[in-house]
């Protein structure tokens, strides 16, 4: 090989050249690093699904107790939606009455 080539080979293989034992550490390092975020997301991925599986079940039992108790249900509704119509009637007592500068008419 002639001089100039080869001093261009030394030149390129300083600058760009590797070392292959570390090279071989680096690799193993990313492999590694890779493996541990797979696992990661599995793990993730296995406590989203129980916890799908939570909601399902609690969501099933919900709708076994009402079809099993139809009147404790509608009773339940019945008293959040009263305690709903007393709250609103407390706030309408307070409402536009309360606000009008002068005393109101409609009442």
């Amino acid at each position: 090989m002639p001089t100039r080539l080869s001093e261009r080979v030394k030149q390129l293989t300083q600058r760009f050249g590797y070392d292959g034992a570390e090279r071989e550490v680096r690799v193993e390092e990313n492999r590694q690093r890779r493996l541990n975020e797979i696992r990661l997301k599995a793990g993730n991925a296995i406590r989203h699904e129980q916890a799908k599986e939570r909601r399902q079940v609690m969501k099933r039992r919900s709708q076994i107790e009402r079809m099993s108790n139809p009147l404790e249900a509608t009773r339940a509704a019945t008293n959040v939606g009263q305690e709903r119509m007393v709250n609103d009637m407390d706030d309408m007592e307070e409402g536009a009455c309360s606000k009008t500068r002068k005393s109101c008419t409609i009442c």
